[in-house]
């Protein structure tokens, strides 16, 4: 039996797993290409973890924007996406292992007042928003 497969708004799919409560992604296409968004559910659950080596090797892949629902990020789960430039996290910072072979210019880009960054993560700059300013 295979897992089952999500197709994403901009063509991208990616095979996951379903258990009571989440998603955990397996393993997306290599031929991933261009902006990828994550979503934060799929079948009404929510999407925790994206396993290890599940978007390696997507070399097209330019930017990856990760749900506010994600806890862990996978060992490897990006190496080799080496035009993979810009990384948003609309939460708190998942578990992670270092970003292997990304883009020189790769970053991570967060949220304002988001926990668990510092000034870099997994190897990356962090790329911290200017507050609001006030009227």
């Amino acid at each position: 039996v295979f897992p089952p497969t999500y197709l994403t708004s901009n063509g991208i799919s990616f095979t996951y797993r379903k258990t009571s409560s989440s998603i955990t992604i397996l393993k997306a296409t290599e031929s991933a290409t261009g902006d990828l968004t994550i979503p934060d559910k799929i079948s009404q659950k929510k999407v925790t973890s994206i396993r290890k080596h599940a978007f390696s090797n997507c070399r097209r892949l330019t930017s990856v924007t990760f749900p506010a629902t994600l806890k862990k990020i996978g060992q490897g789960a990006f190496a080799g996406c080496t035009n993979l430039v810009s990384l948003t996290f609309q939460g708190d910072a998942p578990s992670t292992h270092p970003f292997l072979t990304l883009a020189k210019e790769a970053k991570a880009h967060i949220i304002p007042n988001a926990t668990g960054f510092g000034n870099t993560f997994g190897g990356i700059p962090v790329i911290i928003p200017p507050p609001p300013t006030k009227p």
